[in-house]
């Protein structure tokens, strides 16, 4: 696997917009603008993607677990089968983002919009979605075990065979969640207390 620099990582998606199976750990690439790049199976251990802009790129099967990728831009963004586990994802945009099949597990995706996201299948165990817009959202299948959905936006998500068992959804509004076989064993609903999220 080919190391990248921030300065080369730059220089290819400009000239060829590819940086598929390359390893970008630990190189800061915060702030940078890399729409549409092909970067399906690369390695971004420890890496910082903070404000970055990834709208439309390719991340299929990468390694992003742990990363920063806060204040991120990642409309209509491929994450299919990427592992993002304990990612910081707060506060960004992934409107139309597909995560398909993803390991999302502790991730924090507080404040993030995922409008119209696809995460049929993921697996979002223990992952903080805290006054997230999940508005259009398709969960089928996936895994929100333990989950912290306090004051999320939930309206029109599909919710169908998702695993809710322990999560908290006090506070969310639902509009119309489609919740169809959704297990709900241990979860909590509800209005929040005073505290808040």
């Amino acid at each position: 696997m080919e190391k990248i620099s921030r300065q080369q990582a730059i220089e290819r998606a400009e000239r060829t917009g590819s940086l598929a199976g390359c390893d970008f750990s630990g190189v800061n690439l915060a702030g940078l603008d890399l729409i549409a790049v092909d970067f399906r199976g690369s390695l971004f251990r420890g890496a910082k993607l903070a404000e970055t802009n990834l709208c439309g790129s390719r991340l299929d099967d990468a390694e992003l677990a742990g990363c920063a990728l806060d204040s991120a831009n990642a409309t209509g963004a491929v994450f299919r089968g990427a592992r993002l586990a304990r990612a910081d994802l707060s506060h960004s945009t992934f409107i139309g983002a597909d995560f398909s099949g993803a390991d999302l597990t502790g991730a924090d995706f507080s404040n993030a919009n995922l409008r119209a996201a696809n995460l049929t299948a993921a697996t979002l165990t223990g992952a903080d979605l805290r006054r997230a817009n999940l508005n259009g959202t398709d969960f089928a299948a996936a895994d929100l075990g333990g989950a912290d959905l306090r004051g999320a936006f939930i309206g029109e998500t599909r919710l169908v065979a998702v695993d809710l068992e322990g999560a908290d959804l006090r506070g969310a509004s639902f509009g119309q969640a489609d919740a169809a076989r959704a297990r709900t064993a241990g979860a909590r609903f509800g209005a929040l207390d005073s505290a808040g999220p």
